[in-house]
C-alpha cells in the first residue's frame, strides 16, 4: 500500500509540474510579444534608420516621393493620426511645401509597418534644397516618441531658377550702383549646407559626407536591434533547456521510486 501511494504522490507531482511547465512555455510567446512588433519593446528607443532620398543627397530626380524607414511601428493605428501631424517640408528660401503624408495598413502589409512616405502637393524646382522635418512628437505603437527633431535635406537636379537666387531685398548701395553703371553681382543668400563646409571640401563632398554618416548611423541602429533579437532568442533557448532538464530530473527520481 506504500509503495502504491508514493506512486500515485509522484503521479501527480509529475502532472502538476508538466501542467506549470506547459504554461510558462505557452506564456513565452506572449511575454516575448510586448513590444510593438519591430523587434523591440518600450526600452529601445525611437529613430530614424534609413531614407530614400538620403539625407545630404543632390541631383535628385523629379518628381520625388520621400521614404522614411524609423526603428519601430509609427503607422499603427493608435498612432497613425498624431504622426500624420508631425511631417512638415521646407524649400531652401524657408517656405513651407504643401505635402501628403502616405502610411501602410500594418494589419494588412506589415513589413511597411516602420515606413512613412511624403509626398509633394507641388511640383519642385530644379536645383534647389528642401528639407524635411520630423516632430519630436512622433510616436511608436509601444509608446515610445521621437523626442528630438529630425530633418532630411536633398537637392533636386538641375540649375537652380535664376529668382531663386535674388537676394530677398535690394538696399540703397545696390540702386546707386546699378543707376551709376557700377557692374554687380547679387549672390544668394548663404544656404545652410554652405554655412557647415569645412575649408578646403566642395558641396558635393559635404553632401557625400552626410550621406555616408547617415548610413552608418542606420547600419549602428539595425545592429542594435538585431543584438536585442538575438539576446531575448537566448533568453527563451535557456528556458526551454532549464524546462527540459527539469522534466527529465523528474522522470529520474518517478522511475526510482517507481522501482522501490
Amino acid at each position: 500500500m506504500t509503495g502504491c501511494k508514493i506512486k500515485n504522490i509522484f503521479r501527480k507531482t509529475l502532472i502538476t509540474t508538466l501542467v506549470f511547465l506547459c504554461s510558462v512555455i505557452l506564456a513565452i510567446p506572449v511575454l516575448a510579444g510586448q513590444g510593438d512588433g519591430s523587434g523591440g519593446g518600450k526600452n529601445e528607443f525611437l529613430a530614424l534608420v534609413s531614407s530614400n532620398p538620403l539625407d545630404g543627397q543632390k541631383d535628385v530626380a523629379l518628381p520625388v516621393k520621400i521614404k522614411m524607414t524609423f526603428s519601430k511601428n509609427v503607422v499603427y493605428m493608435t498612432v497613425r493620426d498624431n504622426n500624420s501631424k508631425c511631417f512638415t517640408m521646407y524649400s531652401q528660401n524657408g517656405k513651407q511645401v504643401p505635402i501628403e503624408v502616405l502610411m501602410a495598413d500594418d494589419q494588412i502589409e506589415f513589413d511597411k509597418r516602420r515606413d512613412i512616405e511624403v509626398k509633394p502637393l507641388q511640383e519642385l524646382k530644379t536645383g534647389t534644397r528642401y528639407t524635411v522635418k520630423v516632430a519630436p512628437q512622433l510616436e511608436s505603437k509601444s509608446g515610445v516618441k521621437l523626442g528630438k527633431e529630425t530633418t532630411l535635406s536633398f537637392t533636386t537636379e538641375g540649375v537652380l531658377a535664376t529668382e531663386e537666387n535674388l537676394p530677398a531685398f535690394t538696399s540703397k548701395d545696390t540702386v546707386t550702383k546699378s543707376t551709376t553703371g557700377d557692374s554687380y553681382e547679387p549672390k544668394a543668400p548663404d544656404s545652410e549646407l554652405a554655412r557647415n563646409e569645412k575649408p578646403g571640401k566642395n558641396p558635393e563632398q559635404v553632401a557625400e559626407s552626410k550621406a555616408k554618416d547617415s548610413e552608418k548611423n542606420a547600419t549602428k541602429l539595425t545592429g542594435s536591434i538585431t543584438s536585442s533579437k538575438e539576446i531575448s532568442n537566448r533568453g527563451i533557448i535557456g528556458i526551454v533547456a532549464a524546462i527540459i532538464i527539469a522534466l527529465a530530473l523528474v522522470y529520474v527520481i518517478y522511475r526510482k521510486n517507481g522501482k522501490q
